[in-house]
């Protein structure tokens, strides 16, 4: 599971539209992002997964 700014970082920025949004909108699968508070949030900012 990689935040959308990482992933942009580390080249979906290279990516065509469709597939940056086809990542961006993957709700299917069981790594899928979860709804989670503001404060939650901002304490992970767009960290790499390794931090």
């Amino acid at each position: 599971m990689v935040p959308l700014p990482e992933a942009w970082d580390s080249g979906a920025s290279q990516w065509a539209a469709a597939r940056r949004e086809a990542y961006a909108d993957d709700l299917a699968g069981p790594r899928s992002l979860a709804a989670v508070s503001a404060a939650s949030h901002r304490s992970e900012a767009d960290q790499d997964p390794a931090q």
